[in-house]
C-alpha cells in the first residue's frame, strides 16, 4: 500500500467516525450498570463520553471545526449541578466514580488548552492519589490508586487496573504531579517488566492496550520514557506473532511509533508495508 492509498483510507476513516458522532450521544452508547429494564423505560439513551474522550485526544484539529466542537461540548459539564450518569464534571468536590474518564478528560482538556492548569487541577490530582488502600490481591503496595472513587459499588470498591492507572499517570506527569503517586508508577513499571500485562488488565484483556496506554503515559515523562522505551520496543518482538485482530494490528503500529525514535521507524521494513 502507497502513500497516497494510507492517506485516502485515513480521510475515508475519519469522515466514517464524524458521521458516526452524534451531538447529544456521542459516537456510541455504553450501558455498563444500566439493566435491559431500565434502558426499555428510558426514552433516550445517556450520552456515552469515554469514546467522545478518546476521539478528541486522538484526533483534536485534524476533525473538522463543526465537529470539534460538537465533541467539546458534550464533554462540557451541565450547567445544572446534579451529579448525572456519564457526566463529567470540572470541581474537585463532584467526581465520576471512575478515574479513568477523570484523568484523562482533565489530560485532553488541558492539551487542548480548554482548561487552565490551576489549583483546581492540583487538588483533583491530590484527592484521586489519596483514594488508596484495602487493595484487590495483586496490587504490591496499599498506595497504589484505587479505579473507583468513593462513593462506589462495594464490589468494585477496592479494584485496582493497571490501563486505568496509566491514563492516570499520563494526568499526573502532564501537570508535574508525579511525587504524589510514586507506588502507582512503581505498580506500572513492575506490571510491564514482570510482563504480567501479558494477562490484561480488569477492564481490558488486550494486552496491547496496556503497552499503547502506558507508551502514552510515558511520553509525559522524559525520565521515565528513555528508561523505558526500549523495554516496550522489546515487547512488540514478541507480541508480533499474535495480532489476530485489525484493532491488535492498529495498537501495535500505534504502540511502535509512540516510542521507536525517528531513525527506528525509517530503518525498521515492517512498518512500510
Amino acid at each position: 500500500m502507497n502513500l497516497e492509498s494510507l492517506e485516502t483510507a485515513a480521510a475515508a476513516g475519519l469522515a466514517f467516525l464524524e458521521s458516526s458522532f452524534n451531538h447529544s450521544t456521542g459516537i456510541s452508547v455504553d450501558c455498563t450498570g444500566l439493566t435491559r429494564k431500565s434502558l426499555k423505560k428510558s426514552k433516550t439513551l445517556p450520552a456515552e463520553r469515554f469514546t467522545s474522550i478518546l476521539f478528541l485526544d486522538l484526533l483534536g484539529d485534524k476533525m473538522k471545526p463543526s465537529t470539534y466542537q460538537d465533541v467539546v461540548n458534550l464533554l462540557k459539564p451541565t450547567k445544572e449541578g446534579v451529579v448525572q450518569l456519564y457526566q463529567y464534571y470540572f470541581t474537585y468536590t463532584d467526581f465520576p466514580d471512575d478515574i479513568d474518564d477523570t484523568c484523562l478528560l482533565y489530560y485532553v482538556f488541558l492539551k487542548e488548552k480548554l482548561l487552565k492548569r490551576d489549583n483546581t487541577i492540583f487538588e483533583v490530582a491530590r484527592l484521586i492519589s489519596e483514594n488508596t488502600g484495602n487493595l484487590e490481591v495483586g496490587a504490591p503496595s496499599e498506595s497504589v490508586m484505587k479505579v473507583y472513587m468513593p462513593p462506589c459499588d462495594d464490589f468494585r470498591r477496592n479494584r485496582v487496573d493497571a490501563c486505568v492507572l496509566s491514563n492516570a499517570m499520563r494526568f499526573f506527569y502532564a501537570i508535574g504531579c508525579e511525587s504524589l503517586a510514586k507506588p502507582t508508577e512503581e505498580f506500572l513499571i513492575d506490571w510491564l517488566v514482570s510482563r504480567k500485562y501479558l494477562n490484561g488488565a480488569w477492564h481490558y484483556s488486550n494486552p496491547q492496550v496496556f503497552l499503547y496506554l502506558y507508551a502514552k503515559a510515558l511520553r509525559e515523562n522524559k525520565e521515565q520514557f528513555h528508561q523505558l522505551r526500549e523495554i516496550i520496543l522489546g515487547e512488540l518482538d514478541g507480541l508480533d506473532e499474535d495480532l489476530k485482530h485489525p484493532l491488535d494490528v492498529s495498537l501495535y503500529i500505534l504502540i511502535f511509533y509512540t516510542v521507536a525514535t525517528s531513525t527506528q521507524i525509517q530503518d525498521d521494513a515492517k512498518w512500510k508495508v
